[in-house]
């Protein structure tokens, strides 16, 4: 990959000869540049990190399990995906 790029995109096709005739099918296979994007997580306190190569496990089981518990299957279904995605003061 080129330095300074996002990502390329490569095509691959498939033809295929049967009985009924040719088909044919296509899809796009999409590959980041690992180095042109920063992971960065804030947590409920407000520091940052950069997550960057590292591993980030999400689970709301716990959250889930005890909404369940208190208020049945009307309090999770209450729910309400809350994600924010903020511009990085440095602009990276």
């Amino acid at each position: 990959m080129a330095s300074g790029l996002l990502k390329d995109i490569y095509t691959i096709s498939a033809i295929a000869a049967n009985a009924a005739g040719p088909c044919s099918d296509a899809t796009k296979l999409y590959v980041y540049n690992q180095n042109a994007l920063k992971i960065m997580v804030t947590d409920a306190a407000g520091a940052q990190a950069d997550m960057t190569g590292g591993t980030l496990t999400l689970s709301n089981q716990n959250q889930i399990a005890s909404l369940y518990n208190t208020g049945g299957s009307a309090a999770v279904l209450g729910l309400q995906r809350d994600i924010s995605l903020v511009s990085h003061p440095e602009g990276i």
